[in-house]
């Protein structure tokens, strides 16, 4: 698909548009002709999974998909040692958007919970749940509690993951880690 508009100003800031089949579109600007094609790559629906780092900055933000990133490790000392992750999906898209994440469950020793606003949601993330709708920009929060148990040996790994996936478009994903150490 092809469309020429002949604009009779300048050109400023950034346009987004939907192609007849709902596809996103690229904006080529050369005043004082807009060309516009299909990319095939929808910029209005993306997931954006962070996890808070030590000093208070959010990993992950802006990078999606980063597949095989390691977000924080941390070494776990004694048995019962545990940990707490604050993370976040936020809509980086341009519209409203429900995103299904899924977290990846405890065991070879380690306990994992998931929690929102004093709610253990556990079972439904490990089992694949959705977010309410956020807006372009609005956050979902939860924290991840992580405990070494007397299962898990000194070397003993465990990565825990959460991912994201946009329900509409389901290539727009994301994904952060959290690798524990038994001491």
């Amino acid at each position: 698909m092809r469309i020429s508009v002949r604009l009779t100003g300048l050109l400023a800031g950034v346009l987004l548009a939907s192609g007849a089949a709902g596809g996103p579109l690229r904006v080529e600007a050369a005043p004082p002709e807009l060309v516009v094609t299909s990319t095939g790559v929808d910029p209005l629906r993306q997931p954006d999974l962070q996890v808070r780092a030590r000093n208070g900055h959010w990993l992950g933000r802006e990078r999606w998909p980063e597949h095989g990133v390691v977000h924080r490790s941390d070494r776990f000392g004694e048995v019962g040692d545990k940990r707490r992750y604050a993370a976040r999906v936020v809509n980086a898209g341009f519209e409203g958007e429900r995103y299904r994440l899924i977290g990846r469950a405890g065991g070879g020793g380690w306990s994992v919970r998931y929690w929102h606003d004093g709610r253990n949601l556990t079972r439904a993330l490990v089992d694949g749940m959705r977010t309410p709708r956020l807006i372009p920009g609005q956050s979902w929060a939860l924290t991840v509690v992580v405990r070494r148990t007397a299962q898990a040996p000194d070397g003993t790994e465990r990565r825990v993951w959460v991912r994201a996936r946009s329900i509409v478009d389901v290539t727009r994903h994301d994904r952060i880690a959290v690798e524990l150490r038994a001491r």
